[in-house]
């Protein structure tokens, strides 16, 4: 008698590699993602859930590609070079959604970014 079994959903397969990346056991990731631990063993034998394990564990992933791309919008300037600050301001509330901040801000209080004056976009030196 054959026995068969599903195939694991590609997701799935990714989210037992993050974790397996965080640290957890083949086992713990296993029963996080409801795949087998055998299957979780066997998921880490090919080599690109290796790799997503391995971008997990140094910081990469996921997390990581938003973290950069946070990095990238809190440093963000139009093309001449002048600082784009709506999404200078967004990366700010995206940084304070991931760290799990929410706004810091109290309710009623708003966000006001001033605009440098214009010797300092031009790049001008001071008067």
């Amino acid at each position: 008698m054959s026995t068969s079994t599903k195939p694991i959903d590609p997701k799935t397969k990714e989210r037992s590699a993050e974790l397996i990346g965080l640290g957890l056991s083949h086992r713990e990731a296993a029963r996080a993602t409801g795949i087998s631990e055998r299957s979780g063993e066997r998921l880490m034998s090919q080599p690109g859930y290796r790799k997503i394990a391995e971008e997990v564990t140094r910081g990469g992933g996921v997390h990581g590609e938003v973290e950069q791309e946070i990095r990238d919008l809190l440093s963000a300037t139009h093309e001449d070079g002048t600082p784009n600050l709506v999404l200078r301001g967004k990366g700010v509330e995206m940084w304070f959604e991931l760290e799990g901040v929410g706004d810091p801000l109290p309710s009623g209080v708003i966000r006001v970014y001033p605009t440098p004056p214009k010797s300092a976009m031009s790049g001008a030196a001071p008067d």
